[in-house]
């Protein structure tokens, strides 16, 4: 998944390949201090981008047009792997950051509190196209009601399910509601094919996909304080519910029995068939049919409700945002620059450039203007797909806050709880709490505060 955040300068529209071939030349590899100045045509502007994207033909299409907009913009690209967004932070301090940063969704606060970006009303209400957004969407793209970043590639999830598995147990549709989902696993289970009905992520990350049940239950693992700093919850009800339940799940023998499964064997065990349904990215049957499964066999279904009546999907990916240091008029260029990428011209000329190269996949829109599938016609296959993404888009949730900072003592105290039945879930989670205020939580805080 990190993969997905890092492109930052390459244009395309929607996609995060078609933003990464706006380097003028491969050979442009060495980092070069924050641009921000004029260049005798203009503005110039600094961008990073990384060399597996440097070279994407529509890319550099796309650049082209933006030059011929905006000839008094000069875009100078910088190739710059690893981890953007600290070295963002390194950079900024050092003084030589670039103008754009790609953001994923849960750094965007952190960067916000530090005063690093810059936020964006004043260019964003006067973009002519900013109206076509999605609010759901821009809303994520919010601090404390100022808009910080133009959103760039996203993905949602939800549950994902073997269809032909499915139709031999006589099921008709995907579990709604937490009972259904025990249910149906139910009979999808067959020990005698070492078949189980839903595989769960328990061996690594686990509270990524734990943070879905804690939401359905209604509730959150952080809070986020109105400074920027966070606060544990861990013992909220909600958080107890959803540890019930995973331990329920184990209980009826309708997951894995090997807890310590990691992403990679539990999708390769879903794609050979021996799980019957488990989370995944709505629309991203690549993911699965690369590791021979066939694409008719993959269904997707939004995740089931749990006792909130709720059901949010997780919406990730990235968003653009500039510089809070950089000059007001190097500032504007990029936000004229991000505006290109995802303008409405440029979005369709990157959908119709994937389909005539057999490169079309589906992709939650940031825009409700235009419809992927009347450019992709090849996706009609996957309406039912198309369907569910379209539906999860109206009820999104961000990972919860600080998740790098405090995840791995959820991580810990689920683990404990799911290979132990006789461990007492309040208690450990209470503990999982004291510990992670003590050590995590206390340094992300003393970071957002400049202590």
């Amino acid at each position: 998944m990190l993969k997905r955040f890092v492109s930052v300068m390459l244009v395309g529209c929607m996609v995060l390949l078609a933003m990464a071939g706006c380097a003028k030349k491969p050979e442009e590899t060495n980092e070069t201090a924050n641009g921000g100045n004029e260049s005798a045509n203009g503005v110039e502007i600094v961008v990073w981008t990384g060399s597996e994207y440097a070279n994407d033909e529509f890319g550099k299409e796309s650049e082209e047009r933006f030059k011929a907009k905006h000839p008094e913009i000069t875009v100078k690209t910088v190739v710059h792997d690893g981890d953007r967004v600290a070295d963002f932070i390194t950079a900024s301090a050092a003084g030589n950051a670039p103008d754009e940063v790609a953001i994923s969704f849960p750094m965007l606060s952190k960067l916000v509190f530090n005063g690093l970006i810059a936020p964006i009303d004043e260019y964003w209400n006067q973009w002519e196209e900013s109206q076509y957004f999605l609010p759901e969407v821009i809303e994520n793209c919010k601090i404390n009601g100022k808009l910080y970043g133009i959103p760039g590639e996203t993905y949602l999830m939800g549950i994902v399910y073997n269809k032909r598995l499915f139709e031999e147990a006589g099921i008709t549709k995907a579990p709604e509601t937490w009972d259904e989902l025990i249910t149906v696993a139910k009979k999808l289970t067959d020990p005698a094919k070492q078949q189980v009905g839903f595989g769960l992520l328990t061996g690594q990350w686990v509270d990524w996909w734990f943070e879905y049940f804690v939401w359905q239950a209604g509730g959150d693992l952080t809070k986020q304080n109105e400074d920027g700093t966070v606060t544990c919850t861990f013992t909220d009800p909600a958080v107890i519910q959803a540890a019930e339940f995973y331990r329920k799940l184990k209980q009826e023998k309708v997951i894995q029995p090997d807890l310590t499964m990691d992403a990679a064997t539990l999708n390769k065990n879903f794609a050979m068939g021996k799980i019957a349904m488990t989370i995944g990215t709505i629309g991203d049957t690549s993911a699965y049919t690369k590791l021979g499964m066939k694409k008719e066999d993959i269904g997707y279904a939004l995740f089931p409700k749990g006792p909130s009546g709720n059901n949010p999907s997780q919406f990730g990916g990235n968003l653009f945002g500039i510089n809070a240091s950089s000059p007001k008029e190097v500032q504007k260029a990029v936000f004229l620059h991000t505006a290109h990428q995802y303008c409405r011209e440029e979005k369709i000329a990157r959908w119709k450039y994937d389909e005539e190269r057999g490169l079309a996949s589906l992709k939650p829109s940031t825009r409700n203007d235009i419809n992927q599938l009347d450019y992709q016609p090849s996706l009609l296959a996957e309406k039912d797909a198309w369907n569910v993404l379209n539906s999860a888009l109206h009820n999104l949730r961000l990972e919860y806050y600080a998740k790098g900072s405090v995840g791995k003592y959820i991580d810990t105290a689920i683990q404990k709880i799911l290979s132990d039945d006789s461990v007492d879930i309040k208690k450990e989670l209470e503990n999982a709490q004291i510990i992670a205020e003590k050590e995590g939580a206390s340094d992300f805080n003393k970071a957002i505060l400049g202590k």
